[in-house]
């Protein structure tokens, strides 16, 4: 296996696995071990986006493939955002050129990763997802071996086929596409679409444009939902997404996230990262507010029980407490006098739970444009 990995060049990173290895005791990325070979995937995680702790280790962090000595195995593209969603990603801030714009599709990204001489496709987070194992089944289906592709290169593809449709309808495709073909050393790409035809795969289209927004204008003015939108890469590396309204509308309606299931997470002492994982991107701001909103709606009820719960603690009998707390909460919502009771019988989870229940959003707000 040795002469296999050495094949992609001796690209040691001691240095940064020791990095990985702290955002990984800091909860900022996961690190898998592959389930039979000595290799390891780096994937951020939900709280680093959440949170946006982003730095150059956590953006690497995308499907980064090592060997057992560290060495690079496959470095696909860094986590990359939206339009104006960073300041180097605003419109005043971008380089002065024309990007290459193509076709952000919308499937889940695979990355091509050695197992031994056979070619393997690993999901952004696993070597054994079922999009990792579909993946790897079609590419040696098609008979195609890690000797067909470009040594000391990363090839990123995206997995195509019922089973990983998210919005958009490919009416039973199922292939790889190629997206991009990136140096493991340095910030050079081939062109995917020349390597694409050479193997004979599928590959990501290109868009002619003469700026982004002219791509921007384009993706407001698309009705349905036959395209996710585009990718801009700029010549010093840059990445950015474009994604149509239609889109990102859709998705939140399929995925059916809203206020009333984070306030269960929350009630439930639960952190969000099951749920942040269903989210796009565009969505986190949302996730955020909602979550401080209802915290601090919580933390209010509290506050307010805790002023009563005091004047009542002092009272001799239940009877002239009861009464206290009854008067207490006339004009305020009924429901407070039962934290403050639960504050009185020392239960002080059960008037967590109260106050959570006091401030449970009326109905299913589902996320919409209008919220991001």
């Amino acid at each position: 296996m040795l002469n296999c990995l050495k094949r992609w060049g001796n690209y040691n990173i001691l240095n940064i696995y020791q990095e990985l290895i702290k955002r990984k005791d800091a909860g900022l990325i996961n690190i898998r071990k592959h389930p039979v070979l000595d290799l390891e995937i780096c994937n951020y995680t939900p709280k680093t986006q959440y949170d946006k702790l982003w730095d150059a280790y956590t953006l690497m962090s995308r499907g980064l493939i090592l060997d057992y000595e560290h060495n690079i195995l496959s470095k696909p593209f860094s986590k990359f955002f939206n339009l104006n969603e960073t300041p180097e990603t605003t419109i005043s801030n971008l380089p002065v050129e024309v990007p290459l714009i193509t076709e952000k599709l919308d499937g889940v990204l695979g990355v091509l990763y050695p197992e031994k001489d056979k070619a393997a496709i690993a999901s952004r987070g696993s070597f054994d997802s079922e999009f990792a194992i579909w993946a790897t089944d079609w590419i040696r289906k098609k008979g195609y071996s890690f000797e067909d592709f470009k040594s000391g290169y990363t090839y990123c593809f995206e997995i195509i086929y019922p089973g990983s449709r998210i919005v958009v309808d490919y009416k039973g495709r199922s292939e790889l596409v190629l997206l991009a073909v990136l140096s493991n050393e340095d910030k050079h790409e081939l062109n995917h679409i020349k390597e694409a035809d050479e193997l004979g795969i599928s590959y990501a289209n290109e868009f002619q444009f003469d700026e982004v927004t002219q791509a921007e204008k384009y993706l407001s003015t698309m009705q349905g939902i036959n395209q996710e939108g585009f990718v801009c890469r700029y010549s010093n590396g840059l990445r950015l997404k474009l994604k149509s309204d239609d889109y990102r509308r859709l998705h939140k309606i399929i995925t059916g996230f809203s206020s009333k299931d984070v306030w269960e997470a929350l009630k439930q002492g639960k952190t969000l990262d099951s749920l942040l994982n269903i989210v796009p991107d565009e969505f986190y701001q949302w996730v955020k507010k909602t979550e401080s909103e209802l915290q601090r709606s919580k933390n209010k009820v509290i506050a307010d029980a805790i002023i009563i719960y005091q004047e009542a603690n002092k009272l001799s009998s239940r009877k002239d407490q009861a009464l206290y707390i009854l008067k207490s909460v006339q004009g305020k919502n009924r429901g407070l006098s039962g934290v403050v009771f639960s504050m009185l019988d020392g239960r002080n989870e059960k008037a967590e739970e109260a106050a959570w229940n006091l401030i449970e959003p009326d109905a299913d707000r589902v996320i919409t444009i209008d919220d991001v």
